[in-house]
């Protein structure tokens, strides 16, 4: 049964929240213990914006991007990303350069594509990866396993929560992990202890929110 919700804040930059609300959750890959309200940090330009400076100090004079992958509606944060990244300033590596914030299509068979006038945009070029969650980091290897295929450069993975401290040996930058959450877990439906318990399903999870049951 759902529990009542609580707020957070980041660790790394207490102006970010999230809320949290505990329960029995399925999403598309595992069951989870909690849910958690991602959408104000996608969709509101103030807090999009923190996020998007959360993330820029990791590269903003030490790396070179080119193009920032944005999955499960991350698009605000991205274009805020950009802006980060080009800013004016002499320690700024991106400074006067051009980066393109980009989402790939799902073919019918679940397969991530880029149309050919978007594959110039990502072969050859330095590439960060922006998810919204990497609670079991089988998006994340998708999108990975797309951009390898198209010749990118995978730069960073940044996601607003991952309960994984990387995915195929490359590191997860996160605004919120499952340390930051008492009690969350994620497993496959077949290993859950709440099912095991006899406890039933409060919702399933999609990456616009969640339908009770």
């Amino acid at each position: 049964m759902m529990q009542e919700s609580y707020v957070i804040s980041s660790p790394m930059n207490p102006a970010i929240t999230m809320k949290v609300t505990p329960g029995h959750f399925a999403t598309s890959n595992s069951h989870i213990s909690h849910y958690l309200d991602v959408s104000t940090l996608r969709t509101s330009a103030l807090v999009a914006r923190e996020v998007a400076r959360s993330f820029a100090g990791k590269f903003l004079t030490s790396t070179e991007v080119n193009t920032i992958i944005c999955m499960e509606n991350t698009e605000v944060i991205g274009a805020y990303l950009a802006e980060e990244l080009l800013k004016d300033g002499l320690m700024v590596f991106n400074r006067g350069a051009e980066i393109r914030v980009m989402t790939p299509i799902q073919s019918v068979g679940g397969q991530l594509i880029f149309l050919p006038s978007a594959r110039k945009y990502i072969e050859g070029r330095n590439v960060i990866l922006l998810l919204s969650s990497a609670s079991s980091a089988k998006t994340a290897s998708q999108a990975l396993e797309c951009l390898t295929y198209y010749g990118g450069r995978l730069v960073g993975i940044l996601a607003l929560f991952s309960a994984e401290p990387s995915v195929l040996g490359h590191e997860i930058f996160s605004i919120f992990t499952d340390a930051d959450i008492d009690g969350y877990y994620s497993a496959r439906a077949e290993q859950c202890e709440l099912c095991k318990a006899g406890h039933g399903l409060d919702a399933i999870v999609t990456n616009r929110g969640y339908t009770e049951l």
